[in-house]
């Protein structure tokens, strides 16, 4: 009886103790403020920071665009990468037997507070409309590495695939 009470009693504590790690939303354990992860259908799936952005070796570009938020017009100017140039980076698996097989993909992405927004391969690919979609890396001339990168999308009316506190660049394939 003795024994079958510690054993209650350990595995109780080891319970407890476990609790709060358990508590963690899924996607975000072990990720550290300002990172995000860069997966799909990558050849080099990679963690990044605001800083690992800045330092690739990839031209940053600075864009000021506007767009609606709620009832007003916002003007911002943002620097980063342009994103066709870290998923080429990060080198997109595409299937050279497949005519235009990059039109296929979409890249998603994610923010902190789980918000995704998705844009089309030839929306950012030069080759086909070759929209100047960023990783922001510092919006009005500030810093986003405590909160992580933001999607840029210029000529969008609203500023609905603007997120921000990107956790998760996903490049996929669709059918």
């Amino acid at each position: 009886m003795e024994r079958r009470s510690r054993v209650r009693i350990l595995a109780l504590v080891a319970l407890i103790v476990a609790l709060p790690l358990l508590a963690v939303p899924s996607g975000l354990a072990g990720s550290s403020p300002g990172t995000f992860s860069l997966t799909g259908k990558l050849k080099n799936t990679l963690t990044l920071s605001v800083d690992d952005l800045a330092n690739l070796g990839l031209p940053i570009q600075e864009i000021t665009v506007m767009f609606q938020s709620g009832p007003s017009t916002v003007t911002r100017t943002f620097t980063g990468p342009l994103l066709y140039d870290v998923i080429e980076y990060a080198q997109p698996r595409l299937n050279d037997n497949n005519k235009n097989d990059q039109l296929r993909f979409y890249v998603s992405a994610t923010g902190s507070d789980k918000y995704r927004a998705i844009v089309a391969w030839g929306e950012f690919d030069p080759g086909f409309e070759g929209k100047k979609i960023l990783l922001a890396i510092t919006e009005d001339g500030v810093s986003l590495a405590d909160q992580g990168p933001r999607l840029v999308v210029p000529g969008d009316k609203r500023g609905g695939r603007y997120v921000t506190g990107i956790k998760t660049v996903r490049l996929e394939r669709g059918s």
